[in-house]
C-alpha cells in the first residue's frame, strides 16, 4: 500500500509539472489621432507652454489588472488580463501625443523641468471596465478633463463623459480597442472646446 501511495503522489506531481503554463495577456490604450473634423488642427499653434501630468485614477480601478463588473456591487481583477502600462501613465501619454499631432499648443510635453507651463491638461479617470452579465458585454469609462492655468491654478475649460459601448464579445482586446478610440473622440470634443475658450473658434465656424 505505501507503494502504491507513493506511485500515486509520483503521478499527482508529473501531472502538475506538466500542465501549461499560465498565459497573460497584456494591453496598451493607445490609438492613431486623426481628425474626424480638419477645423481642429491649427496651421498656427496657441503660443503656450502645457504640460501633461500623470491621470489620477479612482483606487479601485488603480492598478495593473483589468476590471471586469458584473454588477453595481461586484467586480473582479483579472489575473491575466493586464496594463502593460499603468493607465496613470498611459492616458496623458497618447493625449500629449494628440495635442501635438494637432498643433493644438506650441509646447506640450508630459514634464517641465526647467520652465514653468502656461497651462495643464488635468485628467481623473472614475470608472474604467468592461461590463458583463448574462447577456450583455459593454466598455464603459467615465472621466473627466481640464485645462487648468498654471500660475493661479484656475481651471477654463472642462469636458466630462460618461460612455458606455457594447462589444458583443469576451474579447479584451476588443475591449481595449473600444476604450481607446472613446477616448481619442472624447479628446477631439475637449480640444474643441479649448479652441472655442481661445476665440480660435466660433460659432461662424459652423456655418
Amino acid at each position: 500500500r505505501a507503494g502504491l501511495f507513493t506511485l500515486f503522489l509520483l503521478t499527482l506531481i508529473i501531472i502538475g509539472c506538466s500542465s501549461q503554463p499560465t498565459v497573460r495577456n497584456y494591453f496598451i490604450l493607445d490609438y492613431n489621432p486623426v481628425p474626424d473634423n480638419p477645423q481642429l488642427i491649427l496651421e498656427r499653434p496657441l503660443p503656450y507652454r502645457v504640460q501633461v501630468p500623470d491621470t489620477r485614477i479612482s483606487r479601485i480601478y488603480d492598478r495593473s489588472q483589468f476590471v471586469f463588473r458584473y454588477s453595481p456591487h461586484r467586480i473582479e481583477y483579472s489575473a491575466n488580463d493586464l496594463w502593460a502600462v499603468r493607465l496613470s501613465s498611459a492616458i496623458p501619454d497618447i493625449l500629449t501625443k494628440h495635442f501635438v499631432t494637432y498643433n493644438t499648443f506650441a509646447v506640450t510635453q508630459r514634464d517641465f523641468l526647467i520652465e514653468r507651463p502656461d497651462f495643464e491638461v488635468i485628467t481623473f479617470v472614475n470608472q474604467i471596465e468592461m461590463l458583463r452579465s448574462d447577456y450583455y458585454r459593454a466598455v464603459h469609462i467615465n472621466m473627466d478633463m481640464f485645462l487648468r492655468r498654471g500660475h493661479d491654478l484656475t481651471y477654463l475649460v472642462r469636458h466630462s463623459f460618461d460612455r458606455e459601448y457594447e462589444v458583443f464579445t469576451d474579447d479584451v482586446e476588443i475591449a481595449v480597442q473600444n476604450l481607446s478610440r472613446i477616448i481619442k473622440e472624447e479628446t477631439d470634443l475637449f480640444i474643441e472646446k479649448i479652441l472655442y475658450h481661445f476665440e480660435v473658434l466660433s460659432d461662424e465656424n459652423d456655418n
